[in-house]
């Protein structure tokens, strides 16, 4: 494994909390694994009482979330979260269970600075390591292991599930049955699921013979929940007896089903034993006293223990179920039974003992082979790497956000004029104002496109603004910041802009777009409010300056990780004529979207006079949320503008509603042309003026559409 050296860190709700520890040894087993192939591991999982915050596991760095006082902390190591989370106490310590993994997570990954996040379960570790994962920019690799799956499979969490795994880079599966039902729930879209292998906690020997028989030994282990079928074995392992089985059943492990079974097996006096879970050791050596083990799951996974069992030459008595045919070969490695059926458990039974399994399906759970397995899916997940979240956008979404509710919340008194004023409202005039809003909105993609021409003429303007229209509704959606990412997509991959060119146009495009914008708009402001309010103009001009001084430091940091040639040799395009045409488009656009505002506003009982307030108010209260670039969509702060240069005309209620009224429009006309932009693209090949595309004609954008579509 020389040159594969990797720093993971494994985020999980389950980790053996010694070396000889019974819960979820295979993952150390992984680690192990992983360490001794010259890679560097880290694990994050809960904390228990007794247990240290940080340790080392055989030179597995493993450190330890708290998430409560320590006598509380009982969420983790009894059977699951899930289990745990049925008590009163155990529900009330989920969220903040949940909040510090996530937190720990993001702290974790900023201290170990690893190179793939691997998250075990989708919930909670997916959901913690999808935050660090996002937050940092670090690949994630989410792996189920089967209980997490039946959990996704049900009705209110079936999104989240879906929305965790399809935005980890790479979803593992312990099973191929697993692989098939997570591809299931992911549908078409989400990413590739590949089949990673837990390793063997026990080394393949040479087989030791079975003990001598009758009587036969038989070995269960497992957590004592309804779903590992232990009650049916012991009524079939009763009906075995009854019908002439010289057997022993040794039952390990320990759940909320522990009484239950000791009452079902009392009858059975000492032909049944119920024992404490063991530790690695004497779980194997209980194993090699035994002639088989039994696993009669319900639902299982994968079942290791009974890949451990073949291990050791012992056959297995097992269900049909899960990933379990995987690994007992039916006739091979021992018997497979329908699950929970009592009848063909007990069939079963009478067969043994059964001679030594050959065991063929081990060869992909040595820990060589699921360590090259899990090498390949890190090397998938750096090759894909991760789009990153930006703590900042976060931080300005939830801003932007309280400020619109703060001013809905500020002007709740005045919501008896605005649902007057909109009853009242001239319906014509109303429906004129949404086609100048959506007219406007279209516009933009044509200016988008003739700014690129500008620049990069053998581009066609249909295929630009097709992209325009794809990729803009990424700012209406939490988190996204100007659609710049889906046109960087779209100019790398199917225009070949170089970076620098790239960066050029998204500026290029911008500007115009802000210099048009809000000239038009602080000189409308000025006509409109001539006489009638004189500091409009300046409180106007003030606001984009405003705007411009809190976006400039994000605009520079963007910069600054740009060679300083960014604008060598390209600063002529702007003195020459080809700009003019974007120039023009920008200010066609920008006066269609303020008509259209200052329309619904005179449909609401504004007087006609005051149409060029409105249209500047809208120009300048949407520049100056574009520039503030930390709030997605400008959200809060637009609308809080407008209201700040409108509200004593028209009411602050009412200038609210129409910013509102206006937005909604907008983004509906947004995600309209959104399905429109494929159609552009697709025909782009050609451009208005008859010039090849850098596509390289029709028929080549239709792939390209699909890769920056998703960007």
């Amino acid at each position: 494994m020389k040159g594969e050296t990797r720093r993971v860190l494994h985020l999980t709700s389950s980790f053996p909390r010694s070396k000889e520890d019974h819960v979820a040894p295979f993952l150390l087993d992984l680690a192990r694994a992983q360490v001794a192939a010259g890679m560097e591991v880290a694990v994050l999982a809960p904390h228990a009482p007794g247990l240290p915050v940080e340790e080392d596991l055989d030179g597995v760095r493993v450190r330890r979330f708290r998430y409560a006082p320590s006598r509380l902390e009982r969420l983790a190591y009894r059977g699951g979260i899930l289990q745990a989370a049925r008590s009163p106490l155990g529900a009330l310590l989920v969220p903040p269970f949940l909040v510090c993994f996530a937190l720990a997570a993001v702290r974790e990954a900023l201290r170990f600075r690893p190179e793939v996040v691997h998250a075990h379960w989708w919930i909670p570790g997916g959901l913690a390591g999808l935050l660090a994962s996002r937050l940092l920019g670090v690949p994630l690799v989410v792996q189920v292991h089967g209980s997490d799956l039946v959990l996704a499979e049900r009705w209110p969490l079936r999104s989240l599930a879906r929305w965790v795994l399809q935005r980890a880079a790479v979803v593992g599966a312990v099973s191929r049955h697993l692989a098939d039902r997570a591809r299931g729930l992911l549908g078409k879209a989400g990413p590739r699921v590949e089949l990673l292998p837990m390793p063997l906690g026990v080394e393949v020997e040479e087989r030791t013979p079975l003990p001598p028989a009758p009587p036969v030994r038989l070995l269960a282990a497992g957590r004592f929940v309804p779903v590992k079928g232990f009650l049916v074995l012991i009524r079939a392992f009763r009906r075995a007896v009854e019908e002439g089985l010289d057997g022993f059943l040794e039952l390990v492990g320990e759940g909320p089903e522990g009484a239950r079974l000791a009452e079902e097996a009392a009858g059975l006096g000492e032909r049944v034993r119920l024992r404490p879970p063991l530790s690695k050791d004497a779980l194997r050596d209980a194993m090699l006293r035994s002639h088989a083990v039994v696993v009669p799951s319900l639902e299982e996974g994968l079942g290791l223990v009974a890949a451990e069992a073949l291990a050791l030459g012992r056959p297995v008595v097992a269900s049909r179920v899960g990933g379990l045919p995987e690994v007992v070969e039916e006739g091979r490695d021992g018997v497979l039974a329908p699950p929970g059926d009592v009848e063909a458990l007990k069939n079963a039974l009478m067969r043994l003992p059964l001679p030594p399994p050959e065991g063929r399906a081990l060869a992909r759970h040595l820990p060589e082979a699921a360590l090259r397995a899990h090498l390949a899916a890190y090397r998938e997940a750096l090759m894909l790497g991760v789009g990153r979240w930006r703590a900042w956008r976060v931080v300005g979404g939830v801003a932007g956000l309280g400020v619109l509710l703060g001013l809905v919340g500020l002007f709740r008194g005045e919501w008896g004029r605005v649902r007057s004023a909109w009853s009242g409202a001239d319906p014509v005039l109303a429906v004129l104002a949404g086609a100048a809003l959506v007219l406007g909105e279209a516009g933009f993609g044509l200016s988008s496109g003739l700014a690129l021409r500008a620049f990069r003429g053998r581009v066609a303007a249909r295929e630009a603004a097709g992209v325009f229209y794809i990729s803009q509704t990424a700012k209406h959606i939490p988190g996204g910041i100007w659609p710049v990412a889906a046109r960087w997509g779209a100019g790398r991959a199917a225009w070949g802009l170089s970076r620098m060119d790239l960066l050029f146009w998204l500026g290029l495009e911008a500007g115009l777009s802000v210099l048009v914008g809000g000239g038009l708009g602080c000189v409308l402001l000025g006509i409109g409010a001539r006489g009638a309010s004189p500091g409009l103009l300046p409180r106007s001009g003030w606001l984009v300056l405003g705007g411009l001084a809190l976006g400039l430091p994000f605009m520079l940091a963007g910069l600054a990780r740009a060679p300083g040639r960014l604008l060598g040799g390209r600063i002529g395009v702007l003195a020459g004529l080809r700009v003019l045409p974007a120039l023009l488009a920008y200010l066609l656009t920008w006066a269609l979207r303020g008509a259209g505002v200052g329309l619904l506003g005179i449909a609401l009982g504004a007087r006609a006079a005051a149409l060029p307030v409105l249209a500047g108010a809208e120009a300048v209260s949407s520049v100056v949320g574009f520039l503030v670039l930390p709030v997605p969509a400008g959200v809060g702060v637009r609308e809080g503008v407008f209201v700040l240069l409108v509200g004593g005309t028209l009411g602050p209620g009412v200038a609210l509603s129409i910013s509102l009224a206006s937005r909604f429009l907008i983004v509906l006309a947004g995600f309209l042309l959104a399905a429109v932009g494929p159609v552009l693209v697709r025909g782009g090949g050609r451009g208005p003026w008859g010039r090849p595309g850098v596509t390289g004609g029709r028929g080549s954008s239709p792939v390209s559409w699909r890769r920056y579509g998703r960007a």
